[in-house]
């Protein structure tokens, strides 16, 4: 979720106060007493669907979860909202492969008539399952190409662009991901392209196009392993020392994060397969694998600047839509499978160095003694079913227990983060399924 940058500077005086206070109370009761004393600072909030009219103090939703069509809903509002003129978002990313959604990118730049196969291109690869598993996910991209259209009607070309910020080919296919590679690498350096494919082509195959995180796991040999991630770290190698020379080239420096993404696939299959084999060396700590590449992707992204006459500093400014799990700003220990956690909020929290600028994600269903049922408790008090909360209107008697570790649903498994890593929350009272995709063509007219 982001909000109006006057809003994200706390109080350090609110703070120093509040770091004296003493803990004698129950956990019990300092939920109860954060319960009746935020209830009265909730924020209504009356729609979910995008509206460019808005009030100073209107806050979105800009998390997705895969099940909650008004959670998707609103991250597409947010995108309407933030990426006015004087807001400045002109990025969305999401938790899809990088390499895959170069497509979406030049789409929303273009803005031209795709052919039937580019159509199906930009949907059946450019967006990794959750998000192309159910319409409101593609809505997103729809609602963005709405922005951009009327950003061209009235000539400007600040356009809103879109990025992926997960590992290529997710848990499933690397044909199309390597494949984008060999293309520029092909047409570039012919001879490195050439002796490359032939090493890695047998282990693509092995691979598989349906269930390439198992095969890694479970076909490929130790020494094809090995020989996978050495034949990443050469292409990497290669399009790093060749950066300077394609210095301005934009699809070279895709190809390159491209590449460091596959790089980084291939280095959580690794982390994956320790967490689920590792019983004698113990190399797994945690499954940081993806966190990693998300947190990298998101510095590149910023760092980017995809057109001569956009500003380096128009840039700087991203839309993240993302799980709970993956937004979180501490680490704690998890469960046997994610073990100690280190999420990629918590990464590029520090990488930045900005404490107070934040990406925070909306509440699924938790646990009774979770943080939903707190909420809840604050809905019913304040008489307001959607309602946004932001931390540091909390009075005292909220702090301690903002600062206490509870648990939160997101999808079929519990997290557990305490409130104060977001800078607020987001609560809704009644949500649906979203609607799965049933193969209808989206069509550009």
């Amino acid at each position: 979720m982001w909000w109006r940058a006057e809003t994200l500077q706390f109080d350090v005086r609110y703070i120093q106060q509040q770091a004296i206070m003493p803990v004698t109370r129950s956990k019990t009761q300092l939920k109860r007493n954060h319960e009746a004393a935020v209830a009265e600072n909730a924020i209504p909030i009356e729609r979910l669907t995008p509206n460019s009219e808005h009030s100073d103090n209107t806050t979105h939703n800009a998390a997705f979860f895969q099940s909650l069509s008004g959670a998707i809903q609103s991250s597409s509002a947010s995108v309407v909202m933030l990426s006015e003129d004087k807001l400045g978002f002109t990025v969305v990313a999401s938790e899809s492969g990088l390499p895959e959604s170069r497509v979406i990118s030049n789409f929303l730049q273009n803005l031209r008539k795709l052919s039937c196969d580019e159509e199906d291109e930009l949907w059946a690869k450019g967006l990794n399952k959750m998000y192309s598993a159910w319409a409101e996910g593609r809505d997103l991209i729809e609602w963005m190409v709405v922005c951009n259209v009327a950003q061209l009607m009235r000539g400007r070309d600040n356009f809103v662009d879109y990025c992926g910020l997960d590992i290529g080919g997710f848990y499933s296919d690397w044909t199309h991901p390597i494949s984008m590679i060999q293309r520029y690498i092909k047409q570039h350096f012919p001879q490195f392209e050439r002796n490359w494919s032939q090493q890695i082509n047998p282990l693509l195959n092995a691979l598989g196009t349906s269930k390439a995180r198992y095969n890694y796991q479970h076909v490929l040999t130790a020494t094809e392993k090995n020989k996978l991630a050495l034949l990443l770290d050469e292409l990497v190698n290669m399009m790093s020392s060749k950066r300077d020379e394609l210095e301005g080239d934009l699809d070279a420096e895709w190809t390159r994060q491209s590449a460091i993404s596959m790089q980084l696939a291939e280095n959580y299959y690794r982390n994956y397969e320790h967490m689920s084999t590792d019983d004698i060396t113990k190399k797994y700590a945690g499954l940081n694998g993806r966190e990693i590449a998300m947190a990298n992707n998101i510095l590149w992204r910023l760092k980017l600047d995809c057109s001569t006459v956009r500003s380096k500093n128009e840039q700087k400014k991203m839309i993240v839509i993302n799980h709970v799990i993956h937004t979180k700003t501490a680490t704690q220990y998890q469960d046997e499978i994610w073990g100690h956690f280190v999420p990629m909020g918590q990464m590029v929290k520090q990488m930045l160095d900005r404490p107070n600028e934040r990406i925070v994600a909306t509440i699924p269903p938790p646990k009774d003694d979770g943080l939903e049922a707190t909420m809840k408790q604050v809905s019913e008090k304040s008489g307001i079913k959607n309602f946004f909360l932001h931390w540091e209107t909390a009075p005292s008697d909220a702090f301690v227990y903002l600062h206490s570790v509870t648990t939160i649903r997101e999808n079929d498994y519990f997290t557990r983060a305490f409130p104060l890593e977001w800078n607020g929350c987001i609560y809704l009272d009644h949500v649906k399924h979203a609607t799965p995709d049933d193969g209808v063509k989206y069509r550009m007219n």
